[in-house]
């Protein structure tokens, strides 16, 4: 059985990213996947304190939740993570457990998966303008960490039948929030 993992970067447990981040889960288990979801503002997880103990290692020195979502991540087949964006960024939240996953490379910033996970990210903002956050380098960066991006999600997409694929009346152009 495939196991993803879903993460939701959102200090809101019940906004519009962890409803879309749910919403890729479901798709998942209804694919007959294992899945699970981790909110990250309810981890006890401090920032990176760049001791460079992950360096000699493929964990972090620091005795929170992140020892365990990294083992969790070198083990899944697929890896889901959401962040609304503030200030033309990842939330917070998704920022420090970005940095935390520094344990995932080698000192030669080779990745340490060996699985190759499947990385679905999923963005949300407030914002009609769809070109107001540029994703792009947030799949490069999961490719370096050797995970497999895969497909986009466009904004201003309300869920049908087969998924997210209808435009959203409230969605860019229509001066109302998507």
């Amino acid at each position: 059985m495939k196991t993803v993992i879903g993460f939701n970067g959102s200090p809101r447990v019940t906004g519009n990213t962890s409803r879309l981040v749910q919403a890729i889960l479901a798709g998942a288990q209804a694919a007959g996947a294992k899945t699970r979801l981790v909110h990250l503002a309810r981890l006890d997880m401090g920032g990176c304190t760049a001791c460079m103990a992950c360096r000699q290692q493929a964990a972090c020195s620091q005795p929170d939740d992140m020892g365990r979502v990294v083992q969790d991540i070198l083990h899944a087949d697929a890896v889901v993570l959401g962040s609304p964006v503030y200030m033309w960024q990842v939330s917070g939240q998704t920022k420090m457990f970005m940095d935390r996953l520094y344990p995932l490379l080698n000192p030669d910033f080779s990745t340490r998966l060996v699985r190759r996970p499947r990385l679905a990210l999923a963005f949300t903002q407030g914002h009609p303008d769809e070109s107001f956050f540029w994703p792009g380098r947030r799949r490069e960066a999961g490719r370096d960490a050797g995970a497999c991006p895969r497909g986009r999600c466009r904004p201003g997409l309300r869920p049908c039948r087969r998924g997210l694929s209808r435009r959203d009346p409230g969605g860019p152009g229509s001066g109302r929030p998507g």
